[in-house]
C-alpha cells in the first residue's frame, strides 16, 4: 500500500511538472505554491544555472529562499546530477530512487523547457517519501477504519444468517438427545429455511410417533400385566376350592355319603368353571389373532329368535323373571352375518342380564331398523352399572364388583365385542336408571 500510495503522488506529480515547464518556456516564469509544501522544485538552464522562474518566490531574495530550503544548493545539484545530461537532452525523468545526499527514498520528476521549439533547460521536483509519513498514516488509518467497519459488518451478517442455521440444528441436536433419554415430549421449532424447516418437522412427526408408540406400549405393558393378575385371581379361586375339597375327601375326614356327594358336586361345578374360563380365553385369543374366519352370509332371524325364546323362557321362569322378545325383534328384516356368532352374542348379554336382574325383574329383546341396519337391544332391570364403570365393560375380566367374587370369567362382554368387530359390527352400553341397555349393529341382507 505504501507503494502504491507514493506512486500514485508521483502520477498526480509529473502532469502538474509539465504544466509549469510550459508555462516557463512560454512566459519566462511560472507561478507554483510547491515549495511551499515541502517540495524542492528548481529550474536550471543549459548552462547548469539556476533560473529565477517562479513568481511566487520573486519577493524573496537568494539568500532567504536558500534558508527555506532544506538543503543546500549542492546537495540539490548532486541529487539531480545522474539526470541532468537526460532532462537537457529532451528526455524525462519520474522515478522513486534513494537519493544518498537526502539520506533516503524520494520522488524526483525532470522535464524539459522548451521555448519555440528550443530545449532552453531543465525543471525538476524532488520530494522525500518520509514527508508523506503523516498522510501515509492517516491513509492507513482510513482503510483500516474502513477495512474493519466492512468486517465487523460482514461478521455481523454471517451471526445472523449462520445463526438462522445454527439454532434449529442446535435445538434438533437437543430434542434428539431428550429422545435417546425416553423423553418424547419435547418439540423443536419449525422456524428453519428450506431443508432445515424440513428437518425440523420432520424430528417432530418422528418424535409425536415415538410418543404414542411409548404410550402405546406402556398401555400394553399394564394390560399385560392385569391380565396375567386377573387370570391368576380367575384360576387361584376355583383350583384353591378344588383342593381344599379334595384333601378333605382324601383324608376320609367326611364319612356319610350325603356330604361326599356335596363336594363332589362342587368339584365338578369348579372344574366346569375353569373349563369354562379356558374356552372363552382360548376363543377370544383365536378372534383378536385373526385365525378364527367368520363367514357372513344373508340370515333370517325367525329361528334365530325362536331358540332364544325356547332357550331362556324356562331359565326365567326359575328364576322368576319376565324375559320378552318384542314383535319388532321377531319380525325384524334379514341380516348380513353369521348366525352362530350372533346367537353367541345373545347369548353372551342374556346370561348377563339375568345374573344381575333380581326376581320379579324384567328382561327385553327389542330391535328397530332403517335402510342399511338393524339395532339389536337387550336390556334389563338389574342393579345397572355405574357411570364411572360404563367405558371399561368391554375390557377383559371387568366385573362390577371390585372384588372379582361374582359368578362369570368376566371374559364374555369381551368376547361379545370382539366377534361383532370382526364382523365389522359395533356394540354399545347405557345405564336407563333402571338397569342396563346394550345395544349392536347388525348390516342388512345385501340384495343379489
Amino acid at each position: 500500500m505504501e507503494s502504491y500510495f507514493i506512486e500514485n503522488k508521483l502520477s498526480e506529480l509529473q502532469p502538474q511538472m509539465e504544466i509549469i515547464a510550459d508555462d516557463i518556456g512560454t512566459n519566462g516564469y511560472s507561478s507554483t505554491r510547491l515549495s511551499e509544501l515541502g517540495f524542492i522544485i528548481k529550474a536550471y538552464d543549459l548552462h547548469s544555472k539556476e533560473m529565477d522562474a517562479f513568481t511566487d518566490q520573486s519577493s524573496l531574495s537568494r539568500k532567504e529562499r536558500k534558508l527555506n530550503l532544506p538543503f543546500t544548493e549542492e546537495d540539490i545539484q548532486q541529487a539531480i546530477k545522474p539526470y541532468v545530461s537526460k532532462i537537457l537532452s529532451g528526455g524525462q525523468v519520474a522515478i522513486i530512487t534513494n537519493l544518498e545526499v537526502f539520506g533516503g527514498d524520494s520522488i524526483l520528476i525532470g522535464q524539459p523547457i522548451r521555448s519555440e521549439g528550443h530545449l532552453i533547460g531543465g525543471l525538476f521536483l524532488i520530494k522525500l517519501v518520509s514527508d508523506y509519513s503523516s498522510a501515509q498514516t492517516g491513509f492507513y488509518f482510513t482503510i483500516i477504519l474502513t477495512a474493519s467497519l466492512a468486517l465487523i459488518l460482514t461478521l455481523y451478517i454471517i451471526y445472523r444468517v449462520i445463526r438462522s442455521m445454527i439454532n434449529p440444528i442446535l435445538d434438533m441436536t437437543s430434542s434428539s438427545e431428550a429422545m435417546a433419554r425416553g423423553e418424547y415430549g419435547v418439540r423443536v421449532q419449525e422456524t428453519g429455511y428450506g431443508e432445515l424447516g424440513d428437518l425440523a418437522r420432520s424430528l417432530n412427526i418422528l418424535t409425536s410417533q415415538l410418543e404414542q408408540n411409548h404410550q402405546a406400549s406402556l398401555k400394553l405393558e399394564q394390560v399385560r400385566r392385569d391380565y396375567v393378575a386377573n387370570v391368576t385371581h380367575e384360576l387361584r379361586t376355583p383350583l384353591a376350592s378344588i383342593r381344599a375339597m379334595s384333601e378333605t375327601l382324601c383324608d376320609n375326614m367326611l364319612v356319610d355319603e350325603e356330604g361326599k356327594q356335596r363336594f363332589y358336586h362342587s368339584i365338578l361345578h369348579e372344574s366346569l368353571s375353569l373349563q369354562r374360563l379356558i374356552n372363552d380365553m382360548l376363543e377370544l385369543s383365536r378372534l383378536q389373532s385373526g385365525s378364527s374366519a367368520i363367514q357372513k352370509v344373508n340370515t333370517s332371524p325367525a329361528q334365530l329368535m325362536e331358540r332364544l325364546s325356547t332357550r331362556f323362557t324356562v331359565l326365567a321362569e326359575d328364576m322368576d323373571i319376565r324375559f320378552t322378545i318384542t314383535e319388532n325383534a321377531y319380525h325384524m328384516p334379514d341380516f348380513f352375518g353369521h348366525e352362530d356368532r350372533i346367537e353367541q352374542v345373545f347369548t353372551i348379554l342374556l346370561d348377563n342380564a339375568f345374573k344381575f336382574t333380581e326376581p320379579e325383574g324384567k328382561v327385553t329383546i327389542d330391535a328397530n331398523w332403517n335402510d342399511t341396519c338393524i339395532y339389536l337391544s337387550v336390556t334389563d332391570t338389574g342393579m345397572g352399572i355405574d357411570m364411572e364403570d360404563l367405558p371399561y365393560v368391554f375390557e377383559r375380566f371387568y366385573k362390577s364388583d371390585k372384588s372379582h367374587a361374582g359368578p362369570g370369567t368376566g371374559l364374555g362382554l369381551s368376547l361379545a365385542k370382539e366377534i361383532l368387530t370382526q364382523l365389522n359390527e359395533s356394540i354399545s352400553v347405557e345405564a336407563t336408571g333402571t338397569g342396563t341397555r346394550f345395544i349392536f349393529t347388525l348390516h342388512r341382507s345385501i340384495k343379489s
